[in-house]
């Protein structure tokens, strides 16, 4: 195999084997290097909300030895043209973390402020 085919398959065997660490590292990915990656960090951060957002934080805690909310704030101040989504998913998710919002509560969140919504 080769080539999306084989991204794929790899991507299905990490999710079914460990799937926050998979989301941590998809996360990982996202923030990091010289474009982030708005898109993927925005839609892994909404669609897993309500679902495994604190086993994701553990997960990536225990994977790179930072917490997500620092890795994202710090890709935050590294990005160029100010206030970034990477922000506003740093501000709430400190929110989340701090004042112990319900999931859903993060995942409207970030769907007004990313969308308009």
């Amino acid at each position: 195999m080769s080539g999306h085919l084989k991204e794929g398959m790899v991507a299905v065997v990490k999710c079914i084997q460990n799937a926050p660490a998979y989301f941590a590292e998809e996360l990982r990915t996202s923030i990091s290097g010289l474009s982030p990656k708005d898109r993927t960090l925005i839609r892994i951060m909404v669609s897993r909300a309500e679902v495994d957002m604190l086993d994701i934080r553990q997960e990536h805690l225990r994977l790179f030895g930072k917490s997500l909310y620092n890795a994202i704030s710090v890709s935050a101040i590294a990005a160029v043209g100010g206030r970034s989504v990477h922000s506003l998913a740093a501000t709430d998710l400190s929110l989340y973390r701090r004042e112990g919002k319900h999931h859903s509560a993060l995942r409207q969140s970030l769907q007004i402020r990313v969308y308009g919504q």
